[in-house]
């Protein structure tokens, strides 16, 4: 499982590949930048982060987690 074999799991919500890849090149070309990124939450965070970013405009456009639930 997830917590037993020490997995890291990574996923998108709303972007597809080649979304990632047109960003990529864009950076690379200097025809966009990185800006500020948004902070790193805790995992417990999580639920009412990705709900603020579905309800709509949100000073937000990415989350970030990490750690895990109870430390």
């Amino acid at each position: 499982g997830v917590v037993r074999g020490q997995l890291t799991v990574q996923g998108s919500y709303a972007y597809t590949a080649e979304d990632y890849e047109q960003a990529l090149e864009w950076l690379v070309e200097g025809r966009a930048g990185i800006g500020e990124l948004p902070p790193v939450l805790p995992l417990e965070r999580g639920p009412d982060a990705f709900a603020e970013l579905v309800r709509g405009p949100s000073a937000q456009i990415k989350v970030f987690l990490s750690g895990s639930v109870g430390r």
